[in-house]
Formats: C-alpha cells, structure tokens, sequence
C-alpha cells in the first residue's frame, strides 16, 4: 500500500503545473481596401474602406467606413463590430467573421464624376447590420495584404463589396 501512495505522489508530482494565463497582447493595425461594389442603383459600383482593427487572442474589434457607388454618389455605413478570428493563430493567414451595427445613409450629387446622371438628389438614414469576412495574409510583422466581403443589410437599400488592399500595424 505504501509502495501504490509513493508511486501516486511522485506521478502527481511529475505533472505540469498549471499557471495564470498572462493577458494576450492585443494586434492593432489599420487598413484601406478598394474593389468591387454591389448596389441595387449602379451597375458599375465601386467599393472603398477604411477600418481599424483590434486582435486579441481570438477576438476581433472593427471599426470601418464602407463605401460603395460611383464617386460622387454613394452610399455608406459607419460600423462597429465584433468578430471572432477562425484560423489557427499561429498561422500567417487570419480569417475571422464579424457582425455589429452601422450607421448607414447616403449622399448623391446631381451629376456623376464623367457627366452622367447619378439619379435624384436624395437623403436616406437607417441603421444596418454589417456582415464581414476577413483574410489577411501576414507575410510581414507590420505589413498584410487583406481580402475582405462586406455587405449591410439594412431597411433601405443594402449593398456590399469584395476589397483587397493593404493593412500597416503589428500583427505578431
């Protein structure tokens, strides 16, 4: 019986200790994106966005302005989302989802940037619910290349886009 609790202490002994987990360092970066766009009015719709992003541990902040129409008529949401990171975190590729509110309205000029009619000079307002799909390829500690699929859906007019651009900030 001796022998048994003397072989239980000593294997109990052996096994890792476990520790307080230290806080993750968040990874905050900024990014600006361009592509194609999806509106119901254009048939040729431009996307544009600006974001800042916060990464901590698998927790994903956005804060992002999209853009998507011609380029003085469009349509736009502020956003603030939340978003979870769904590929390893030791990978140089992040994908992560995110969804959260928008301010969503628009602004349209008489006139397109070539002379073309960009439809009537209206005024909308609401408030959206942004969906974000995020790959970012890490090659560099403070520089990515991103891909992003953006869509709000709001009680207006929704639309989205597909961005590719650049992202500066620390990423590991």
């Amino acid at each position: 019986m001796k022998r048994i609790l003397f072989v239980l202490i000593i294997s109990a002994a052996s096994l890792p200790v476990a520790e307080a987990q230290d806080l993750t360092q968040p990874y905050i970066w900024i990014g600006l994106e361009f592509g194609p766009g999806y509106h119901p009015e254009y048939d040729d719709a431009v996307a544009g966005k600006v974001e800042y992003q916060m990464q901590i541990d698998r927790h994903l902040i956005t804060i992002n302005y999209l853009s998507v129409g011609e380029v003085l008529s469009s349509h736009y949401a502020a956003s603030v989302m939340y978003g979870r990171v769904i590929s390893p975190l030791d990978w140089k590729v992040m994908a992560a989802v995110s969804t959260g509110a928008s301010y969503v309205s628009d602004r349209h000029a008489p006139i397109g940037l070539f002379g073309g009619s960009s439809g009537s000079s209206s005024r909308y307002e609401a408030i959206g619910l942004p969906v974000q799909l995020n790959l970012q390829f890490r090659m560099y500690r403070y520089f990515a290349f991103a891909t992003t699929v953006s869509g709000n859906i709001n009680r207006n007019k929704s639309f989205g886009g597909v961005t590719f651009g650049i992202h500066i900030g620390k990423f590991w």
